[in-house]
């Protein structure tokens, strides 16, 4: 599905990422994340926090959220969140 081209919307990426996520596939969840929020352009980044939290360790959701700009956004501003805080200069973890 994630390369079907009859799936390539925003609205099948978020569910094949929130079914995987819920199985507990992560590969299969960042992927269609990836999909849905950086190649597909989603609006919704609010949404990349529930039921992902399973994944937000994973070195691919830190690529994830880097390649949306969110955290040069949280560098720029200091607003980090509830989720993430910075390491060093350079890192950031996700909890």
């Amino acid at each position: 599905m994630l390369v079907d081209p009859g799936y390539q919307e925003l609205g099948r990426m978020e569910g094949i990422a929130t079914i995987a996520a819920l199985l507990g596939d992560a590969d299969t969840t960042l992927a269609a994340m990836h999909r849905a929020y950086v190649d597909l352009a989603a609006n919704n980044a609010g949404d990349i926090w529930f039921p992902y939290k399973s994944m937000r360790r994973d070195p691919r959701f830190k690529k994830l959220l880097r390649d949306l700009g969110l955290v040069d956004y949280w560098r720029a501003t200091g607003n980090w969140g509830d989720y993430c805080v910075p390491v060093g200069k350079d890192d950031f973890e996700c909890q």
